[in-house]
């Protein structure tokens, strides 16, 4: 049986251009001059994970049946403890938060082979250490993390902050934050609600526009800044969704009854924009809500799409209906505590955590209760149990509690917490 941890509450486009022949009719001997119509384009062709596929690249273990910290052996440049975020670098390197050993690890590009190493680390004085800190260059499990803009973003989650570096690590050039939203000097690590504090942020998210947005899990609310911050403090944020004001941070906007609506939430953990759109695990509530345009959006600003459930009001895991208790089974339309979130702008992947599985839309939703395209993890969408309860063995088709997701142009990415490891997905 293997150590759990309680749990918490671009595409490659391939166009398909058709250039037909555009002949000129002519008649009376005359050619005619009409501008030819323009070629018809295809919509873009996606290329996504097929549903029970097998992972070709593990991370963090030895092979696919190893699911042990560490691998099973001491801190080191090859294991993990219960990773979380991932991020890809403008370069093609992979950034890991390796959140049970408090760092981050590099890798100066996508692994292609098992048990491959990484090539530098942050949080952390070397490969062979993993103490939490609270100092500038220490972490305390550190959760989501973002590259955009240039620059990196880390939800350090248990001291309560997150970190801004101005340029992105990488092996040969490791920088410190500079800095850091949630504390005013980089050893206080307190939570706090209000405009300037964060209570175990899970997931921060810098857009190609430089916006900052921050999953402020245990004060329920998301904030965003219209423009990164640079200093110390930290400015207010421009937006706050999930709460009327910033002085009120709790589960469903304080609702007597913890009912969800179209504008509250309950511990949001993952997050995805292109700076218009916005993408939010709603983990409490059992669901993940869209907003299309999030540019024009006011504090507590309602959501416009639910995905896992038909209505707003419907906060049951498992449930499609409002009134619906919880199902036996999950189905393609249903969440049961979803974290990570990822686009590529067309597709949507989303860590479905206690379903044990990870959902994927070719198309980014459109509606309410949509159904999931593909399911990974699990052989089909009506399973939903981790392989040790199961009784099934470790393999590079099962996941344990899958908590942060990332798509690249040739791959879906997948933090198996439950397994201490990351999991490759060739697309």
């Amino acid at each position: 049986m293997q150590h759990r941890k309680p749990i918490p509450p671009a595409v490659r486009l391939c166009f398909a251009l058709a250039f037909p022949i555009v002949i000129a009719a002519c008649g009376g001997g005359g050619g005619s001059d009409a501008t030819p119509a323009p070629p018809p384009i295809d919509p873009p062709v996606v290329r996504g994970p097929t549903t029970h596929q097998a992972a070709s690249v593990v991370l963090g273990q030895p092979n696919a049946e190893s699911f042990q910290i560490n691998g099973g052996g001491d801190i080191s440049d090859k294991g993990l403890r219960e990773p979380s975020g991932i991020a890809l670098t403008p370069q093609g390197g992979l950034l890991v938060a390796d959140s049970g050993n408090h760092r981050v690890l590099i890798f100066n590009s996508v692994p292609t082979s098992t048990g491959q190493a990484a090539d530098a680390v942050i949080g952390q004085a070397g490969f062979t250490t993993g103490a939490f800190a609270h100092s500038q260059q220490g972490m305390s499990v550190p959760s989501g993390i973002s590259i955009g803009a240039g620059k990196l973003a880390v939800a350090d989650k248990f001291n309560n902050r997150v970190l801004i570096y101005n340029q992105i690590p990488r092996e040969g050039a490791l920088v410190d934050p500079e800095v850091l939203i949630g504390q005013v000097e980089f050893e206080a690590f307190g939570s706090a609600c209000g405009a300037t504090g964060l209570n175990r942020p899970s997931a921060a998210f810098i857009t190609p526009d430089n916006k900052l947005i921050v999953a402020d899990t245990f004060n329920h609310r998301v904030l965003v800044w219209t423009t990164t911050p640079t200093v110390i403090p930290a400015p207010d944020p421009d937006l706050i969704l999930g709460q009327e004001d910033a002085d009120h941070c709790m589960s469903n906007s304080g609702s007597p009854t913890d009912t969800p609506t179209a504008s509250t939430l309950s511990s949001p953990t993952g997050i995805w924009s292109d700076g218009k759109r916005l993408v939010v695990s709603d983990s409490g509530n059992n669901r993940v809500l869209l907003w299309t345009d999030v540019s024009t959006a006011s504090d507590f600003q309602a959501a416009n799409i639910v995905v896992g459930h038909s209505s707003f009001t419907n906060g049951t895991a498992n449930s499609e209906q409002d009134g619906q208790a919880q199902l036996p089974n999950p189905t393609a339309r249903t969440l049961r505590g979803p974290e990570g979130v990822h686009s590529d702008g067309i597709s949507l992947a989303v860590a479905d955590l206690l379903n044990q599985r990870v959902l994927f839309w070719n198309t980014f939703p459109q509606t309410n209760l949509q159904a999931a395209d593909v399911v990974i993890g699990q052989p089909n969408f009506d399973q939903g149990e981790p392989q040790d309860e199961s009784g099934q063995p470790t393999t590079s088709q099962s996941l344990s509690d899958p908590a942060f997701v990332l798509l690249t142009p040739d791959a879906l990415i997948v933090s198996d917490q439950g397994n201490n490891r990351v999991l490759v997905y060739r697309r």
